[in-house]
């Protein structure tokens, strides 16, 4: 590295003195990406790795207004290329007694890049796409495959409705 800088490196020193840590293209390549991402890179990276809790709430964890729910998309490509288009549409025609969703809890803990750099494959790529909460929606995606045949696929198993506050991530292959 031009600089010799591998706070990855020092890092693992620093807390596991034992295993003799030395500095490697892939302790640079990771220094490299958290002072890519600036000084949110070097929060979000400290939080994920739990040593950093107190940080400004809304700053961090933004959340949508009192009266409004969130939902993103993320995409996983399978056969899709090119531009895949979500559309969220209301449902008129929904059971009227259909639950809301008030959240989602993911798998697995996001990865190193996600924390760092924004995802393509998301929409919208930060925060959510504000709609209303008690409303019922069909959520969808779109796009083409190699033949330029078209790709439909709702991301949800029929229309969904969301609590206010909500904060609801849906992921789908296309």
């Amino acid at each position: 590295m031009v600089l010799d800088v591998d706070v990855i490196d020092r890092l693992l020193a620093a807390y596991q003195p034992a295993r003799g840590f030395d500095s490697s293209f892939l302790t640079q390549a990771l220094t490299a990406l958290i002072i890519a991402g600036g000084s949110s890179g070097v929060h979000n990276v400290m939080f994920a790795l739990g040593y950093r809790d107190s940080r400004r709430e809304q700053e961090v964890d933004p959340s949508p207004p009192v009266d409004k729910a969130w939902v993103a998309v993320r995409v996983r490509r399978e056969n899709s290329i090119g531009p895949v288009h979500v559309e969220i549409t209301e449902d008129p025609n929904a059971p009227a007694d259909l639950p809301a969703i008030a959240g989602t809890c993911l798998a697995a803990r996001p990865g190193l890049l996600s924390l760092l750099l924004r995802n393509t494959n998301r929409f919208p790529a930060n925060g959510g796409h504000e709609v209303r909460p008690g409303v019922a929606y069909n959520i969808t995606i779109s796009g083409r495959d190699r033949d330029d045949k078209k790709l439909d696929k709702s991301v949800s198993e029929g229309p969904v409705k969301f609590t206010a506050g909500a904060i609801v991530d849906f992921q789908a292959s296309l």
